[in-house]
């Protein structure tokens, strides 16, 4: 039940969830389950026998393995905005969450106002397999969300269409949930499944934000070298990617101090090389820089 309110932590937090689920989909794999069902009803006689069957006779399973995993799902809403700040690199983490996330147990659930090529690009809506849509203004908006123009004549107050990949539409009618009986439902949900195992967010540089933002720009600009430095390298943990022009739009510095720190991780054997585009070799494990300083 973290609440985050902030676009450069909801980077950070789909980021870990990204971590999450590749760290519960390696350990799925070492007792031979595919999804996240198998792994927390694999006590059986069935199973321990596959184990042995397939790893011998002195198979142990690790203490470190828990016997279930928790669902983790994720809440979304505004999303146009975060693809506005955001841009590819919001979609990109989407589309690795929603590619294997719900074998993991990790769910997403977006919303927005707007329905547009702009606010929804076609890269992200097509991560979902299933879509409702409420009454929509225009034929357009209904196409974007379903494929279809059914929406736009549907009666409102409720009534809407569930949109699966085999391109079915059923009609059904949402209930209305005031403010407080949500609060009601929510504190009723804690009570009843409180939080295990939770994803922590940890903090880290801040994301773009409204480019006309200028308090960031003046505080970078006092930082020194090295305090830049593990900025730049908690970008590169969360980016998985390096350059002069990253760097720039990240920190929100110019290109000379940029050109400086890219010398410095040079120098300190992060990165090296450049490729064609301008990017950087990154020469260390990105296992080794999330546990650097």
């Amino acid at each position: 039940f973290q609440v985050i309110t902030e676009s450069d932590k909801c980077m950070h937090a789909l980021s870990a969830l990204v971590r999450e689920m590749d760290r519960r989909l390696k350990m799925f794999a070492s007792v031979l389950c595919r999804n996240i069902d198998m792994f927390n009803g694999r006590k059986t006689a069935e199973h321990e026998e596959a184990l042995r069957e397939f790893f011998g006779e002195d198979f142990r399973e690790s203490e470190d393995i828990p016997n279930s995993v928790p669902y983790i799902v994720v809440v979304m809403d505004e999303i146009e905005r975060l693809v506005f700040l955001l841009g590819e690199d919001f979609i990109a983490l989407i589309k690795k969450l929603t590619a294997c996330g719900r074998a993991a147990g990790i769910h997403l659930i977006v919303a927005t106002r707007y329905a547009n090529d702009q606010t929804l690009p076609f890269p992200l809506r097509e991560c979902f397999r299933y879509r409702v849509a409420f009454k929509t203004c225009t034929q357009e908006e209904s196409r974007i969300l379903l494929n279809s123009p059914d929406a736009a004549v549907l009666c409102g107050r409720g009534d809407m269409l569930i949109y699966n990949n085999n391109e079915e539409l059923i009609r059904s009618q949402s209930a209305y949930l005031g403010a407080g009986k949500a609060e009601e439902l929510v504190e009723f949900i804690k009570t009843k499944y409180p939080i295990s195992n939770a994803v922590e967010v940890a903090a880290g540089i801040p994301f773009p934000r409204d480019s006309s933002s200028q308090d960031i720009n003046s505080e970078n600009a006092k930082l020194d070298d090295e305090e830049l430095y593990k900025r730049a390298l908690a970008v590169i943990r969360v980016r998985e990617r390096a350059s002069i022009s990253l760097f720039q739009r990240m920190l929100n510095i110019g290109f000379n101090r940029a050109s400086r720190l890219v010398d410095m991780l040079e120098e300190r054997g992060i990165v090296g090389r450049r490729n064609s585009i301008g990017g950087l070799e990154i020469k260390v494990p990105l296992e080794v820089l999330r546990e650097m300083d």
